[in-house]
């Protein structure tokens, strides 16, 4: 509601280059970083955004976490995205989301979202993870000359590897 609100209503939303949408840090220890691209009925994050944030991951040690091509065909199909990334992609804000993840599906299973979720269930370590990776992002993005205003319509085929619109069509 809050991300909605802010595209409808902020008057500098122009000047606004790239949005980061940064959602939960998985409890346990942080085994990779969750890319998302979905936008909410329209728009999709651009490929060299994606791109940049899994190569400051893998150069942090982080594994990067991104649907399947195939399942990201169907969320293109239905661009319905229930985190923060998706009205700005929607206004035509360039814009992913990152979500910490963790691999201890046990412990995530009994507490995430649940009364169990607390800070004490943190690590500082993926605390300490996470947060270098998400301001590593954001440095690589203000070092760029141009920042690029890359299409959002592209077939991802596999990790790394795009088919731009021109070829497709």
């Amino acid at each position: 509601w809050g991300t909605r609100h802010f595209v409808r209503t902020f008057a500098e939303r122009g000047r606004v280059v790239v949005a980061l949408s940064v959602e939960d840090l998985d409890v346990g220890p942080t085994a990779a970083l969750g890319i998302d691209g979905s936008g909410q009925f329209r728009g999709f994050a651009p490929h060299w955004l994606r791109a940049l944030a899994a190569d400051v991951a893998h150069r942090e040690g982080l594994r990067t976490d991104e649907v399947s091509p195939l399942l990201e065909w169907v969320q293109r199909s239905l661009l319905i995205s229930s985190t923060d990334q998706g009205p700005f992609l929607a206004a035509g804000v360039q814009a992913i989301d990152l979500a910490g993840r963790s691999d201890d599906l046990a412990l995530k299973s009994i507490v995430y979202h649940l009364p169990e979720d607390t800070i004490e269930k943190m690590r500082p370590e993926s605390v300490w993870a996470y947060g270098r990776t998400q301001e590593r992002i954001l440095r690589a993005i203000d070092t760029l000359p141009v920042i690029p205003r890359e299409s959002g319509y592209y077939l991802r085929t596999g990790p790394g590897r795009i088919v731009p619109p021109a070829i497709r069509q």
